[in-house]
């Protein structure tokens, strides 16, 4: 059993770089704000399946950008931690923590790391997926409510030649 009260840095560590992802989440998640209203304003002007779908995906693809940030700030220090690796590798051993696919294989001295990765990505993903419910049942009511306006115009229209 790992003992980490014998090894305070982990903790330490740890919590910086639970810190440091959560000011990548926040940062983000104020970013998408912004961007979410823009593409709001734009499928209410003409609320078609296509404009929700590409908002929602511009917003999935965001979404995995902001994490694929996260997992790379745990792997620069797995990086550092893990004798001649790669970065990519220590990507990937960053990314099965924080997805909690499985335990990231750290030296002795640094197992704290990845059981604190993984708890801070399932937080993230939980913000992230309280994100995209909002963002999608903003332009769901968006479509709604455009749908509403313009269904008497259309019957009442003339047709079209």
């Amino acid at each position: 059993m790992i003992q980490v009260e014998h090894e305070p840095r982990q903790i330490a560590v740890s919590a910086a770089l639970m810190i440091l992802t959560v000011l990548v989440q926040t940062a983000g998640m104020f970013t998408m704000s912004d961007l979410t209203d823009r593409g709001t304003a734009w499928v209410a002007r003409r609320a078609t399946s296509l404009r929700h779908m590409a908002v929602m995906s511009a917003l999935m693809l965001f979404l995995f950008a902001m994490h694929l940030v996260q997992m790379s700030v745990w792997a620069t220090v797995y990086w550092l931690v893990l004798p001649q690796a790669s970065f990519p590798v220590a990507l990937y051993e960053s990314a099965i923590s924080f997805t909690t696919l499985d335990v990231a294989e750290l030296p002795l001295g640094w197992r704290f790391l990845p059981a604190a990765d993984s708890r801070t990505g399932m937080l993230m993903f939980a913000l992230s997926t309280g994100a995209m419910y909002s963002v999608f049942s903003t332009l769901a009511a968006a479509r709604r409510e455009y749908r509403r306006q313009h269904r008497g115009r259309r019957a009442t229209s003339p047709p079209a030649a």
